[in-house]
């Protein structure tokens, strides 16, 4: 957090101004926003997840501030890094199996993605993959083949990279 408010700027930069406030903001603004606009690709990605949830972040905030996407970013990274070691410490399995999911949890904690788009407001999409991602797992392994969840969770898993992060 520290260095998000060292560092971070309050100024749109790359992407953002395409992506985010000629397809979101705008119409948003002059009062025809569509649901097709969600769907709008940037560049080779379709991350109308993440339009959906910055467009709340705005009118909640009634202003667009990319520090506060890094805040709720850095939060969505943590409720991650929580819930991984939340459901390590309620396995009942071996030992060494503790330590391969702790490793785990450190490694998904040092990855270089988060490193890198922390300063970055426009990068929740890949956020929001790590969390679904992590409940297509739970959801598969704790439900009994083809119940409700289960289905659910394997229906995710097959849209989840094209719905959220690419486009291909």
């Amino acid at each position: 957090m520290y260095q998000i408010f060292q560092y971070g700027s309050q100024f749109p930069i790359n992407d953002s101004w395409a992506s985010e406030y000629v397809t979101l903001y705008k119409p948003y603004l002059e009062g025809n926003l569509q649901g097709q606009d969600f769907f709008i690709p940037n560049l080779e990605h379709y991350i109308a997840l993440q339009k959906a949830v910055h467009l709340g972040l705005y009118m909640f905030l009634e202003e667009w501030n990319p520090l506060v996407q890094m805040v709720f970013n850095n939060l969505l990274f943590s409720i991650l890094i929580f819930g991984m070691t939340y459901v390590a410490g309620c396995l009942k399995a071996p030992f060494c199996f503790h330590r391969i999911l702790q490793g785990l949890v450190l490694s998904v904690g040092l990855m270089p993605i988060p490193a890198e788009n922390y300063l970055w407001g426009f990068q929740t999409a890949w956020y929001l993959y790590y969390i679904l991602s992590a409940l297509v797992v739970f959801c598969i392994t704790s439900s009994k083949s083809f119940d409700l969840w289960w289905v659910l969770a394997f229906i995710l898993s097959k849209h989840l990279k094209q719905a959220i992060v690419t486009g291909k």
